[in-house]
């Protein structure tokens, strides 16, 4: 099931969709998060609009805890 977001802003780096966001290992998930969210800071300080940039940095969030999740439920 992979979810492409129409969007204006794309990350300079990364073309962040949820399947690009799966087949990411948690070193890179980290940092793209890092990234992501480094864009999201300067872009606040900047004052622009940062809508499109914080979908991103959603996506994100939402699979670092679905990894997290799973990473729980496997130890029980």
């Amino acid at each position: 099931m992979a979810k492409y977001r129409q969007s204006k802003y794309i990350h300079p780096k990364y073309d962040i969709t949820e399947e690009y966001l799966e087949k990411l290992n948690d070193y890179d998930l980290k940092r793209v998060f890092l990234d992501v969210r480094s864009s999201l800071n300067k872009a606040r300080r900047s004052r622009a609009n940062t809508k499109e940039i914080e979908k991103d940095y959603c996506y994100i969030q939402k699979e670092m805890q679905c990894r997290q999740e799973t990473r729980t439920k496997r130890k029980k």
